[in-house]
């Protein structure tokens, strides 16, 4: 039997029905959409991530140590059960002048490499490859610097600190580009990370070492199996370092007391050296002193010689001229001696002959007489006579004899006379020559010494002149350097004292051994499985709950169908045909409405939705553009629901009439009988309604199905609205209200365990800065809790004020219900509200945290505070001490500035990261920045959904309206025929559906509320709690949304009666 009028008759039935055909695809597309949409979602950003982190072989664990990996470390990491490990160096830095926060990488070669995105890798010391995201402000062959705090010792981790760009690059470590964790540089957030060389490190100690495995090398990195394998491995590594810290302790105390002699001996020879140059200098100013009066000494003595030679030469000048002037005397008295002596010599020479000739007579006298008194013959007178005259020629003879002789004598003596003082004038002269001689040699070395003298004189005060210049040199540069070396030796003995201090306080050191979601800059690897874990959460409420409705809707449209068709489904079987080929009619219409609309939202589903998602985080992150990938079994799952929907009632009811006769298929349904209804029975409220009013209230109760269909069809749109709308509510004020109304504090600043007295007073200088509104001291410990089996930390920031009554203005301790403000007592502590959630810890139970060593403390709850980011516990003192069995110490601030703009904070926060005995702070941008990323995606994701739903709503309304219309056309000729208006005759069926929507949006409100309170059950991260409020919107945009829908469709059915033929509807059945 040939079927060309079945097919037609199929055929014709698309044909007549568009809207309702399209209708069933949208319903169909819709349910599917958010279906695969949202359950693809998820797995697209997980195999997206996981290719991206295998493909750069990203560590499964790292470990850091608080004083770095020695070779020993090394040796015994290196017995771990790990497919590769690789050890390597990181250090932050500043750029030169600004705060801006940058983390140094060694370059991997193995492990966690560096995803190029421009230019290359670095190949020399000098060289850099910095983060993508520096592209805006850097060029490759740009140059960049960076400045490096010096530690304790005044050295630096960086042996150079200019660097020249050769590329950019992501890291698989650091995923997100807005909140890169913490940083110990810079404001103490982390802005940027770069690669460099391993030879620009001058280190001999790793301080990172990065492991990976072979059991979880192509396993999800978010799935469970992942994190129990890794559990395992980071348990191992627990076991095999747990001796480490006291041994590095010892070994570390031990290096630094040998630094200490070192630093010691250093110092008393610099101290040797500098006492040695001012003694020396005080020496040389004491010899120049002295030789300046030895200069003057001399010079006087100069003076005096000079003075002494000139009195000698001229008393020889006066000499040798009185020795001329007496020279002249004797030369003039000899002369005239001599004149005298001629004229005597004349006289002599004239007399002499007549002496000499009267001594000759007077001789012959003498003779004669002589002879007569001696001649015996001569007589006695004779003799006498001769006698007499003989006595006077005697006298005569000694007269004249004793003249002459005295005349010669004179003579002689005169001549002798003369020459002895010709000889003496002859060596007077001779003395005046020599005299002069000598005269003039005095003169001579007189002078020669004279300028000796002065040349020795100038030489002595050239030297001492120039010692005088060497010293004043020494001085100045002594003087000039001496406040530095005072101050360098001054350091240095602090630093020694630091130094000291510091053994005193070295702390047993952690070995922090991190999955990627603890390790440095992790945030971004978290919140991208939140992300992604978000949209698995909302893939198993939304779709399902917005499915269900679509399908009950679409179920309700092919019943509709089926029984509108009831006359040509009789006719076709008296016609003879079979019921298998009847059925076909409907299923095929099921069959292929249900299919487009699930290859569309499909589709759509596996493409756009994941694409919307990527948009709403890919600002954030460096992973690469989402995977799309072809889920099958979601997709079959979708495709079967469909068919579920729009064939399974379609069969099933087509089957249900053609178990009737052919003669009773081609006769309309009887109507159902009226009842009286509740309402009626009220008769004061009862007699005052209009006639349409009551066949309202009669009709709501007559149709109960239609009535149900419309309520739960409205009330399924409202409820996802309302969820949509309270979720955004939910995320979108938790910063604002975290940070404006219950923390109002602004950094938290932590301090150096080994500062000193001078540097924590310089700290609370700065702290009392006109910037700073208020401060306390506070403890601040960091502190970890393990909420799953994944053996992820959870992060608790722990915090000791030190006095109570001042922490409400830093922080507001309260309950979320009620507002009761909550105190901190002996013996207890508070915990914030996510905590306790994810721990199912209530007042009065035991919590249990451990620090960075690993150390266990137990801890009972006294109270449980509103907080929405991050896990947080307050205690007061004696609580602490109670605890931790230790006194109470600060060691950090709270800071409240008078200007909270980000800027402010960021510059305050470099200000202080600046000081020496700083530590480190903690910004409440950091949590700001990291919820902030949830949230966009998070809302971008409710928007879809919003808008998904707001069609289901306009779908669903128009189905129904269509429906209502379709089913009661006769009714409506009826009243029409009767005399009613176009607008009553409107308002007599879409008054029905006004009450319906209103009671559906009712409802609504109700399942959405319960929707909203599931969806914050199971959607939040575990350090995030979203605001249980729904606000106004979700009510407000609801009503105005359905209404709206409600009134176009209004519109819409008033022309469409208005167009009915009333006359063709009422004969119809005939």
């Amino acid at each position: 039997m040939k079927k060309l009028a079945l097919r037609k008759e199929i055929f014709r039935s698309f044909k007549k029905s568009k809207s309702r055909f399209f209708s069933i695809v949208c319903l169909m597309a819709l349910g599917s959409f958010a279906l695969v949409g949202l359950k693809v979602t998820g797995p697209d950003m997980r195999v997206t991530g996981s290719n991206y982190f295998q493909d750069h072989h990203t560590a499964d664990l790292s470990i850091i140590a608080d004083y770095g990996l020695n070779q020993e470390d090394v040796n015994i990491i290196n017995q771990a059960s790990a497919k590769d490990i690789e050890y390597g160096y990181l250090k932050d830095v500043t750029i030169k002048n600004e705060h801006t926060a940058v983390r140094l990488f060694s370059k991997t070669e193995r492990i966690s490499t560096f995803d190029v995105k421009e230019g290359r890798l670095p190949k020399s010391k000098k060289e850099i490859a910095l983060q993508e995201n520096l592209k805006k402000d850097y060029a490759i062959g740009d140059s960049i610097s960076f400045h490096e705090k010096k530690d304790l010792s005044g050295n630096t981790t960086l042996n150079t600190h200019t660097f020249t760009i050769v590329g950019f690059v992501n890291s698989t470590e650091i995923i997100s580009n807005v909140n890169q964790g913490a940083s110990t540089a810079g404001t103490g957030d982390l802005s940027h990370y770069a690669v460099i060389s391993t030879e620009a490190f001058d280190s001999d100690i790793f301080m990172i070492a990065r492991l990976t495995y072979e059991d979880i090398a192509s396993v999800d990195p978010y799935s469970d199996t992942y994190a129990t394998r890794l559990l395992k491995h980071k348990e191992e590594l627990n076991e095999l370092l747990a001796d480490q810290p006291k041994l590095r302790l010892q070994s570390v105390k031990a290096d630094v007391q040998r630094q200490l002699d070192e630093g010691n001996k250093n110092l008393l020879d610099a101290q040797q050296t500098f006492d040695n140059t001012k003694e020396q200098l005080a020496n040389a100013k004491l010899q120049i002193e002295q030789g300046e009066l030895e200069l003057a000494n001399k010079q006087a003595m100069y003076n005096q010689a000079i003075q002494d030679g000139q009195v000698k030469l001229n008393d020889a000048r006066n000499t040798l001229r009185q020795s001329e002037t007496t020279l002249t005397q004797a030369k003039n008295a000899y002369q005239n001696n001599l004149t005298t002596y001629q004229a005597k010599l004349q006289t002599y020479n004239e007399s002499k002959p007549q002496l000499e000739a009267a001594i000759t007579s007077l001789k012959q006298q003498e003779t004669t007489l002589q002879a007569v008194i001696n001649d015996p013959t001569a007589t006695d007178q004779q003799k006498a006579e001769a006698s007499a005259t003989l006595q006077v020629v005697q006298a005569n003879l000694t007269a004249y004899t004793q003249q002459l002789t005295q005349a010669t004598t004179a003579i002689e003596n005169a001549k002798v006379q003369l020459e002895q003082a010709d000889r003496q004038i002859r060596a007077g002269e001779v003395q005046l020559q020599q005299g002069q001689i000598e005269l003039q040699n005095q003169e001579a070395g007189f002078e020669t010494k004279k300028t000796e003298g002065a040349n020795q004189l100038t030489q002595a005060s050239a030297t001492l002149q120039e010692s005088k210049t060497t010293y004043q040199s020494k001085q100045a540069e002594f003087d000039e350097k001496r406040s530095d070396i005072e101050k360098e030796l001054a350091n240095a003995k602090s630093k020694l004292s630091q130094y000291e201090d510091s053994l005193d306080s070295l702390e047993l050191p952690a070995y922090a051994i991190q999955s990627r979601k603890e390790a440095p800059g992790s945030q971004g690897y978290k919140i991208y499985g939140s992300i992604a874990t978000i949209v698995d959460s909302l893939a198993n409420v939304f779709p399902i709950f917005l499915y269900f409705v679509a399908a009950l809707v679409t179920f309700t449209t092919m019943t509709r169908f089926v029984d509108e068709d009831r006359i040509n489904l009789g006719t076709l079987k008296a016609l003879g045909y079979e019921n298998k080929d009847i059925r076909k009619k409907f299923t095929v219409y099921g069959l292929l409405a249900g299919t487009i609309g699930t290859f569309i939202g499909t589709i759509l589903g596996h493409t756009l939705l994941p694409a919307i998602v990527y948009k709403a985080y890919s600002v954030g992150f460096t992973v690469p553009p989402i995977e799309f990938h072809f889920y099958f079994t979601i997709s079959l799952i979708a495709l079967i629901l469909s068919l579920l929907s729009a064939v399974l009632p379609a069969y099933m009811v087509a089957s249900r009439e053609l178990k009737n006769r052919p003669s009773i298929l081609l006769q309309p349904k009887s109507p159902k009988a009226g009842s009286k209804i509740l309402l009626e029975r009220i008769r004061p409220l009862w007699s005052r309604l209009s006639f349409t009013h009551k066949v309202t209230a009669r009709n709501l109760f007559r149709y109960k199905k239609r009535a149900f269909m419309t309520i739960f069809g409205v009330c399924g749109a409202v409820t996802m609205l309302f969820a949509g709308f309270g979720m955004q509510h939910s995320i979108s004020g938790i910063g604002d209200h975290q940070f404006g109304e219950i923390i109002t504090y602004d950094m938290i600043i932590a301090k150096d365990p080994t500062i000193q007295q001078a540097q924590s007073d310089n700290l609370e200088k700065q702290l009392r800065n006109e910037a700073i509104k208020y401060s306390m001291p506070i403890h601040y410990s960091e502190l970890h809790v393990t909420p799953n089996t994944s053996g992820d930390k959870q992060d608790v920031k722990l915090l000791v004020p030190s006095d109570t009554a001042k922490l409400s203005n830093y922080i507001t301790l309260e309950e979320r219900k009620g507002k009761e403000k909550i105190s901190l007592e002996d013996g207890s502590i508070i915990i914030s509200e996510r905590l306790a959630k994810s721990f199912d810890v209530s007042i009065g139970d035991t919590i249990v945290m451990q620090d960075a060593n690993n150390n266990s403390y137990e801890m009972k709850v006294g109270g449980i505070c509103e907080m929405y980011m991050g896990h947080f516990a307050f205690m007061n003192e004696t609580t602490y001490e109670q605890v931790f069995n230790q006194d109470y110490t600060d060691n950090a601030y709270f800071v409240s500035l008078h200007n909270r703009s980000i800027t402010n904070a960021n510059t305050q926060a470099a200000v202080f990261m600046d000081l020496p005995g700083v530590k480190g702070i903690v910004q409440n941008t950091t949590l700001i920045t990291q919820i902030d990323t949830i949230v966009n995606a998070l809302d971008m994701i409710m928007t879809v959904l919003i808008i998904v739903a707001s069609l289901l709503a306009v779908v669903i309304l128009y189905n129904l309206t269509n429906i209502n219309i379709s089913e009661r056309i006769r009714e409506l000729s009826t009243i029409k025929v009767l005399g009613f208006y176009d607008k009553e005759v409107t308002m007599y069926i879409y008054r029905e559906t006004i009450t319906l929507t209103i009671l559906g949006i009712l409802t609504g409100f109700i399942f959405g509320r319960l929707l909203h309170l599931y969806i914050l059950n199971v959607v939040p991260p575990e350090d995030v709690m979203f605001d249980p409020t729904t606000g106004l919107m979700g009510f407000i945009v609801s009503i105005i949304l359905v209404a709206t829908v409600t009134f176009i469709l209004g519109i819409f059915v008033n022309q469409k009666l208005r167009k009915e033929d009333m006359l063709q509807a009422l004969k119809s059945v005939d």
